[in-house]
């Protein structure tokens, strides 16, 4: 398994007709972003993900970004915040990367 210490604090951001979207490693700076993506996806994505992976408030989301970023230190993956125009679209996390074939599965959120 690849240390994922190792994957960049940013990726290279998708280029769309409406703007670049940005791939930011998750951090507790963007908790108020996020509490508004939860406050928007809560109905759709809480069935199926759980109330602790949609918060809805900016101290919850600190709470995930700090957790998610301690799971990051233990080697559990690597969550990165899609971000455009200072608003934050979704979540996903590297999990696991290939020691051979330096793949990887992507699971959004």
């Amino acid at each position: 398994m690849i240390d994922l210490s190792t994957v960049p604090i940013r990726l290279a951001p998708i280029r769309t007709d409406a703007g670049q979207i940005h791939l930011i490693r998750a951090n507790s700076k963007y908790a108020d972003s996020v509490a508004e993506a939860g406050k928007l996806a809560l109905d759709t994505v809480k069935p199926w993900m759980g109330s602790s992976l949609v918060p809805t408030t900016p101290r919850t989301a600190k709470q995930l970004l700090d957790t998610l970023e301690e799971q990051r230190k233990i080697g559990y993956g690597v969550c990165y915040l899609l971000i455009w125009q200072q608003q934050c679209l979704g979540m996903g996390i590297v999990n696991y990367i290939h020691p051979i074939h330096l793949l990887t599965w992507l699971r959004s959120r």
